[in-house]
């Protein structure tokens, strides 16, 4: 029986290739711009916009799995070292993860970023917050949609609801 062994057949099937890793794309909305200023107040070099940042959101709030996830590894650098050494940071995550370290790269290179200030800081996390409940209060309105709401969840939906729109309960 002939085989791909005996050329008869064609060649072997190509081994599958690995996708290739893209740069990070350019913010594309106000939310990832100001999540980008948020990144970039913390490898700046700035102790008091890194502070004003770390104070004032999470990780967590940050919308973008690639965004959370450099959030995550810039509050652990500060954590450890309150002004951590951004190339020891880089020098870890390129060992690690290749699209943070690509991420990282472009937060410290920087190119043609407007200057961070304090009240832009607070004005990008203060959307990212409220993203968040947005967020939040769809999936609470799934769970009512779907019959799966108890009283607590519809008291906290409306008071959310108000909180978010200023608007009269639904």
């Amino acid at each position: 029986m002939a085989g791909y062994r005996s050329g008869r057949h064609g060649s072997a099937p190509a081994a599958p290739r690995p996708a290739p890793v893209a740069p990070p794309a350019a913010p594309r909305g106000a939310g990832e711009r100001a999540e980008r200023q948020l990144l970039r107040a913390l490898v700046g070099g700035d102790s008091a916009l890194a502070e004003q940042v770390l104070n004032g959101i999470t990780p967590d709030e940050f919308w973008t799995p690639l965004g959370r996830a450099l959030a995550e590894r810039l509050y652990a650098a500060h954590a450890a070292d309150f002004e951590p050494d951004m190339r020891q940071v880089l020098a870890a995550l390129e060992a690690e993860e290749v699209a943070l370290a690509n991420a990282l790269t472009d937060l410290l290179m920087n190119e043609g970023g407007a200057p961070l200030e304090p009240r832009m800081l607070a004005d990008d996390m203060a959307r990212l917050k409220r993203r968040g409940k947005e967020q939040l209060l769809l999936h609470y309105k799934d769970r009512i949609d779907q019959g799966l709401a108890d009283a607590a969840l519809l008291t906290e939906y409306r008071r959310m609801f108000r909180e978010l729109k200023g608007a009269a309960t639904p």
